[in-house]
């Protein structure tokens, strides 16, 4: 009788838990009613403008935010060639918790200025050959969060509370820093991600469909986390091995030390 009393009970908060995460979803099209495939789509909290989470429209011009939680915010929608999209009071509610959204038409740029004043700005979120990129420098992204925050903000990547990391959905990422790959386990990997400040990176590069060579180790796909580019800081760290003499004999003994260096 005790046993299945705290089945229910955990049932009833699972049940909770899963239904206070929503589901955001909408389609893209252009101005002939074709669809706009790799559209930034970004998810901003309405109070403050601050990013959420970012994706790209499919080859159909679909894009899904999952596990969103209950709250109010504002769908951004930007095209190479299209005027940006705003889409405001989007809400999330005990009683909304899935939101499809009207058909977005995003109209070409026109240009009705005889000279223009061009200013380059690195959008926070981009797709570059095979990569979706976050752009996290002199971003608020950076301010005060470690890179693990980060990371649940970045296209298509999803971070449980215990630190594993998805992508679309699909476990086995290969989490890489400054190209090299970590080869630490989820725990060590969850614990160092926990301790990098986010100011340290320069951005979040997300490769969906990797080349052959890493296919055995990121068969769901891989993360390579960019550092700021500075001789003295970084990922550094040493790992030991050997044996150990006691009273009980010989054992052996391991150890890994890791640490990451930041500006003072």
């Amino acid at each position: 009788m005790k046993i299945c009393f705290h089945l229910v009970v955990w049932a009833c908060l699972c049940s909770y838990f899963h239904a206070s995460a929503g589901i955001i979803t909408g389609t893209v099209l252009d101005h002939q009613k074709q669809p706009v495939e790799f559209a930034t789509i970004t998810l901003l909290k309405a109070t403050d403008s601050s990013l959420v989470k970012g994706e790209f429209t499919d080859q159909s011009g679909t894009f899904v935010f999952e596990q969103v939680n209950e709250g109010n915010y504002i769908v951004t929608v930007a095209g190479i060639g299209f005027e940006t999209h705003s889409i405001k009071e989007v809400a999330l509610n005990s009683n909304i918790l899935q939101v499809k959204l009207d058909t977005i038409t995003l109209m070409p740029i026109t240009n009705e200025l005889n000279e223009v004043t061009v200013v380059a700005e690195r959008p926070m979120i981009q797709h570059e050959h095979d990569k979706m990129i976050l752009n996290i420098s002199e971003s608020s992204i950076a301010a005060g969060g470690s890179v693990m925050d980060a990371l649940g903000k970045a296209p298509g990547v999803m971070v449980d509370q215990d630190g594993n990391i998805s992508l679309r959905g699909k476990q086995g990422v290969l989490v890489m820093i400054d190209d090299k790959p970590t080869y630490l386990s989820p725990e060590q990997l969850a614990n160092q991600l926990r301790a990098m400040p986010a100011d340290a990176v320069s951005k979040i590069e997300v490769i969906t469909n990797p080349s052959a060579r890493y296919d055995a180790e990121g068969n769901a796909g891989i993360i390579n986390i960019v550092t700021k580019k500075d001789k003295n800081l970084g990922l550094n760290g040493s790992a030991t091995a050997g044996l150990e003499h006691s009273t009980a004999g010989w054992s052996p003994e391991a150890g890994i030390n890791l640490n990451y260096r930041v500006k003072k």
